[in-house]
């Protein structure tokens, strides 16, 4: 499910309300999430900041988390590499869960005020 999300977190972005407006470059087109992130982060003083830190934190950790646990999973099903799924799964599979994959949802936290 976390793969599924860091897949769809790259495409889609879903209005609160129908009077939102889509995700605007600076340069005012409509762009997708992963490309509006890397404007957003950097603006100076700029109201999004938060929010952008919050996907680019989704991106990084659902990637590592969640895309990564899910190859090391099919490598155990395989019966190829067991042991390198063996400790992902109870060091930074485990780790980045509790810790790494809270951070998205806090920035996104922050970012209501």
């Amino acid at each position: 499910m976390g793969t599924f999300w860091w897949l769809a977190s790259f495409l889609l972005y879903i209005k609160n309300t129908d009077k939102d407006l889509d995700l605007m470059a600076l340069n005012g087109g409509t762009v997708f999430p992963i490309a509006w992130v890397w404007e957003r982060t950097t603006e100076p003083n700029g109201k999004y900041n938060y929010f952008a830190l919050g996907l680019v934190f989704n991106f990084v950790f659902y990637f590592l988390v969640c895309v990564v646990e899910f190859a090391a999973w099919f490598l155990y099903l395989n019966n190829t590499n067991l042991y390198y799924a063996a400790w992902w799964f109870s060091t930074i599979g485990y780790y980045g869960s509790i810790f790494g994959l809270a951070l998205p949802w806090i920035f996104m936290l922050v970012y209501i005020d």
